[in-house]
């Protein structure tokens, strides 16, 4: 019975150091790249071709989830439209078989040293060498716990396999209860990566003997990897669900492709290599890129079938202006810069009505939407700052350097009235989960009303002096640095209100922490929009410039 006991802790000891491996290396791999990923997306969906490469590195790298969760912050931000998403989606299938190609070769004589070098290189100062090292300290360890789990099940084998004959992908019956019991426990472990790692186990320690009984835990695994992805899209905005039902059906086609064809699939894989570990792998990749080649000349069909499965009642995102090709030359990129900021500013205005929505009541779906546009500022940012740099080059006009300058502060500024406003969000959170309900009194919460129609007011004005006329723009400028003193004059007699309501012992302590947290924020703001207006390049045709 101990001994039983112990297996069993050891194949889940091993298993544990398998996935905590996995993700190490898939953290250490992310980190060497570093943000280049994420700024090569937008361009490389010009074409089908390039977004299924850079899906297929971004799954190397991330894994398929990860590059889901970056390609919905870029639908939502507009950054690229769903029929530019889907190849990637396809390539980032692609890419996380790579990973277990590598596992599929037997390295684990090699393990203890990739470990050794991997944990002596992370106490490196090199930022780069400690990624590295990371990746490697982990690509140890995963072929460690594989090994441990094979150990676990060895003397087992015998007792396994009258279990187990039941996956068997010879029959339709024996596939089909394979690829159950895989999808079931990928949704649980919530890695497809764990499963057939599992299986390699499984096959390293004699239980299982062929493709075919690998097979419906490979294709299972392909569908349970979906269960996170689709459960955290419950609710959200349409770009989560439409990105994680386009990996659900991209899986589901090629697992169901897969069980079609299954007798001349598995007679080419096994002519390949007799080791059934390569075979599983191939089986993995094979399934993928079969599917990919399939369905990526049929994406218009697809991405019309997603459409219609996921209706939303709400607008679609805005699309952005930062093009590839608005961003290829300096003409056409400066003019884009300043529709997309007018764009940005009009996010902010949602952001800040969702705001005054919380002040007065819980919404998580207002707060969800700030959460997101926050999240789509950040990645417009990277994304701009990275195009404008690239115009920046060594024989551009020099005499377009200031505005590029001007354009990149605005763009900083931007970004930080959308860091506010969900700190905005986070503060009235924080509030509402207090014990009891902390009220301001009703002088008080018609200021605040005040500070949102009036900050409101502010953004507004800046939306409309990146569209302004060169006739219009100084005054716009002007009324948005009144308005500022206005704001911060309203705030200054807020806070005298709230001091006589304190001293008078008509409001609770923790109210004034709040109130004038919520009085900070707004003066934050309206000092970013002064600078925002001083700093924003004059429209063309306008030769002076003044600052402000």
């Amino acid at each position: 019975m101990f001994s039983q006991l112990l297996a069993i802790s050891q194949v889940f000891g091993g298993l544990a150091l398998f996935i905590f491996g996995m993700k190490e290396m898939s953290r250490g791999l992310q980190e060497t790249a570093g943000k280049q990923l994420r700024s090569l997306l937008q361009s490389a969906t010009r074409s089908r071709a390039r977004g299924l490469g850079l899906g297929t590195t971004l799954g190397f790298f991330l894994h398929s989830s990860g590059a889901s969760v970056l390609l919905v912050g870029f639908l939502n931000a507009g950054l690229i439209t769903l029929s530019q998403a889907i190849p990637v989606i396809f390539g980032a299938n692609i890419g996380t078989t790579l990973s277990m190609q590598a596992v599929s070769f037997k390295l684990s004589n090699f393990s203890y040293i990739a470990i050794a070098i991997g944990l002596a290189a992370t106490f490196t100062k090199n930022a780069k060498a400690r990624a590295l090292g990371r990746s490697l300290f982990g690509f140890g360890l995963l072929f460690l716990g594989m090994e441990i789990m094979s150990q676990g099940v060895f003397p087992y084998r015998e007792a396994l396999r009258p279990v187990l004959q039941r996956i068997d992908g010879t029959a339709l019956p024996g596939m089909l209860a394979g690829v159950l019991l895989a999808t079931l426990v990928t949704a649980v472990i919530q890695s497809s990566g764990a499963t057939i790692g599992m299986a390699f186990a499984l096959v390293n320690a004699g239980v299982f003997v062929s493709l075919s009984q690998t097979m419906p835990i490979i294709l299972g695994a392909h569908i349970g990897t979906c269960a996170t992805a689709m459960l955290a899209s419950i609710g959200t905005q349409s770009a989560a669900r439409r990105a994680a039902l386009s990996h659900l059906l991209f899986n589901v086609f090629n697992v169901v492709l897969s069980i079609i064809f299954r007798a001349p699939l598995i007679r080419l894989l096994e002519g390949m290599t007799d080791d059934v570990v390569r075979q599983t792998a191939n089986l993995h990749t094979a399934a993928m890129v079969g599917a990919t080649v399939i369905l990526l000349p049929l994406l218009g069909p697809f991405t019309q079938l997603i459409l219609r499965l996921t209706p939303s009642k709400k607008a679609e995102p805005e699309p952005s202006f930062l093009t590839s090709d608005a961003m290829s030359t300096l003409e056409t990129a400066l003019p884009a810069v300043r529709l997309e900021i007018a764009r940005l500013m009009r996010m902010t205005c949602r952001s800040l009505e969702k705001n005054r929505q919380l002040l007065e009541a819980k919404n998580p779906e207002a707060e969800r939407e700030i959460k997101l546009n926050e999240e789509a500022i950040d990645s417009i940012k990277v994304t701009m700052i990275r195009a404008l740099r690239d115009l920046a080059h060594d024989d551009i006009d020099r005499s377009h350097l200031p505005e590029i300058d001007q354009w990149t502060r605005c763009m900083i500024e931007v970004e930080r009235i959308g860091d506010h406003l969900n700190i905005l969000r986070k503060l009235s959170k924080e509030r509402r989960n207090e014990p009891g309900h902390i009220l301001f009194g009703r002088e008080l919460t018609h200021r605040l009303n005040q500070q949102f129609a009036s900050t409101g007011e502010i953004l507004q004005d800046l939306e409309a002096l990146f569209l302004a006329e060169s006739e219009d723009f100084y005054a716009r400028v002007d009324d948005i640095l009144r308005k500022r003193v206005d704001l911060l004059e309203s705030c200054m007699n807020a806070r005298e209100l709230l001091t006589k309501r304190l001293t008078e012992n008509r409001l609770p302590p923790k109210a004034m922490f709040y109130l004038s947290s919520y009085l900070e924020i707004f003066e934050r703001l309206a000092r970013h929009a002064q600078i925002l207006a001083g700093t924003s390049p004059v429209p063309p045709g306008m030769d002076e410039f003044k600052e402000i």
